[in-house]
């Protein structure tokens, strides 16, 4: 279990250059009361998984097959309460991808998807903040990591309708509450589904959940420690510590008396600056006393946790980073806490797999006006923008496989001939190579516009190319 790992390339290729048997893989074991709705779930997911980038709605995926637009949305309108099986197949399917792996990291988090349709029958609860009129589902997702960072699949996803309450700044109103009846519950649920799919696929390693601030309460850490898997989460509260002079968590942190020093690079984001960052890390294993207020009755957890901070000065206008993580994977050594802090740094995966979702996939353009049939084709879209997500960080982090193993053959030969490239040249392209021509397409500039290229420009690329590979295959078909 250290940070070093040697992983078959193959493991993380889970389409073989075939939309179809990505479809298949996912979903083919869906457990919808007959084959024939799994065959059509299969289809669905391999279609939109084809188009790579087209508009949320089926009418767009479908465009040019009426048939499979007239049985898409019958099957998304009827079975629109199967989205747990939906969900589990999906989850087994990425556990089996994992294989042998020691374990895998699972981020967990939190979103909410806008419906775009006049809500007359109530079907949507309230999104946003408590000014905002607009109406749709909460989602809770958990995306499956290989230990290097690579997507394998999605681990489970959870929906569910807010009420009024949940949104009111009337914190008594929600005190009242049961556990049970609060967002905050979703994490566990979403979490305690995942097991459920890791024991169904028979996948032997462990999960590794890592969760924001947002799951820093005391019924997570709580589950945390009675559950087989490690979790970690950035605290957000300062616990009380037992049997330290400091009493609270991050001064007990801050007084441990030699942190181990080290260099990392901080790539360039929205808020930050890319630069190399000189850290500090310190960690302890600690005693928490959980608060009475919340039933525990002041039970005593054993956890460990992990105060990162950087040393070196920041450019101006920027904080320095600092985390405090709370875990309960067991660490002894400079190297173990180390790899918590990486498997968390891996926890923004699952923000770039929602802006995908929303951005490259507009699941929010569906136009669906049940909350169960919009759940339904969220599902489907949100696995084929993790199947996105992967191909970005194969280009990126297996640069050197194939091309074929991701790419159909009519869409190599769709780029051979835009490249101008002779078909002996095109048998050496890798993935990385493939990957910045599709996203040239789509406007990419190359590394000079800031960096490899993103899911939105890879997105618009692979449009095009669905529409020129179609045209290959149509002239091929022809002749």
């Amino acid at each position: 279990h250290g940070d070093d790992f040697v992983i078959d390339p193959l493991l993380m290729t889970t389409t073989a250059g075939s939309a179809g048997l990505w479809a298949e893989r996912e979903f083919g074991a869906a457990k919808l009361g007959n084959v024939t709705r799994t065959k059509r779930l299969v289809s669905m997911a391999e279609t939109a998984a084809e188009q790579k980038g087209a508009s949320g709605t089926i009418s767009a995926v479908f465009r040019d097959d009426g048939a499979g637009r007239e049985g898409a949305y019958k099957f998304i309108e009827r079975h629109g309460d199967k989205n747990l099986a939906v969900g589990r197949a999906a989850g087994v399917s990425a556990f089996k991808r994992a294989g042998k792996l020691p374990f895998v990291v699972v981020p967990v988090d939190g979103t909410s998807l806008t419906a775009l349709v006049n809500d007359r029958e109530g079907e949507f609860g309230p999104v946003g903040n408590s000014r905002s009129s607009s109406r749709g589902l909460t989602v809770m997702h958990a995306v499956m990591l290989t230990p290097t960072g690579t997507p394998l699949g999605v681990a489970e996803q959870v929906y569910w309708t807010r009420s009024e309450v949940l949104r009111t700044k009337d914190r008594w109103a929600r005190r009242k509450m049961a556990f049970e009846d609060k967002e905050t519950a979703q994490w566990l649920h979403v979490m305690e589904r995942v097991l459920d799919a890791q024991e169904e696929a028979g996948f032997e390693g462990v999960v590794w959940f890592q969760a924001d601030r947002g799951a820093d309460f005391t019924e997570f850490i709580a589950w945390s420690c009675l559950s087989p898997c490690w979790t970690t989460v950035r605290a957000n509260a300062n616990r009380n510590v037992v049997g330290s002079q400091e009493k609270k968590l991050w001064e007990t942190l801050s007084a441990v008396p030699r942190g181990h020093k080290y260099s990392i690079d901080v790539p360039r984001t929205e808020k930050r600056a890319a630069r190399t960052a000189s850290m500090e890390l310190k960690f302890s294993e600690v005693i928490l006393t959980l608060p009475r207020a919340c039933g525990w009755n002041g039970v005593q957890v054993p956890v460990y946790a992990v105060l990162v901070r950087e040393t070196s000065t920041v450019p101006r206008g920027e904080e320095p980073i600092e985390w405090l993580l709370i875990t309960t994977r067991p660490i002894r050594t400079v190297r173990e806490a180390r790899q918590v802090v990486k498997a968390y740094a891996l926890r923004w995966r699952i923000e770039e797999c929602h802006k995908t979702w929303k951005s490259v996939t507009r699941v929010e353009d569906n136009q669906l006006h049940t909350a169960g049939a919009f759940n339904l084709w969220a599902r489907i879209l949100f696995s084929v923008s993790v199947r996105a997500e992967r191909l970005k960080r194969l280009s990126r982090e297996n640069a050197d496989l194939p091309a074929s193993t991701e790419f159909t053959g009519d869409e190599l030969e769709a780029l051979r001939l835009r490249r101008k490239k002779t078909r002996a040249e095109m048998k050496a392209v890798t993935m990385s190579e493939a990957i910045d021509w599709v996203a040239r397409l789509g406007g990419y500039i190359g590394k000079s516009s800031g960096g490899p290229p993103g899911s939105i420009t890879i997105g618009r690329g692979l449009q095009w190319l669905e529409v020129a590979a179609s045209t290959v295959a149509a002239m091929r078909n022809a002749q």
